[in-house]
């Protein structure tokens, strides 16, 4: 397998962060589905961060917060 470096979601979307076998670092990028996407008039402005709905191995690098965990 490989190993995830980090997640961070970005709320419209998820990014997984990788290294191929050189050490060169890889953001899988997942866009969630616009039905998904976190509407707000201020978005952001109080901390909220929708949770992303995209099941995997990630989940456990993703804190309550939303804020990315680093391995």
């Amino acid at each position: 397998g490989v190993e995830i470096k980090r997640v961070s979601n970005h709320s419209l979307s998820l990014g997984i962060y990788i290294e191929d076998p050189d050490g060169n670092g890889i953001e899988v990028y997942y866009e969630t589905p616009r039905s998904e996407w976190y509407r707000q008039e201020k978005l952001f402005m109080h901390g909220d961060r929708p949770e992303v709905n995209f099941p995997g191995p990630w989940e456990k690098e993703l804190q309550p917060d939303g804020v990315a965990a680093k391995s």
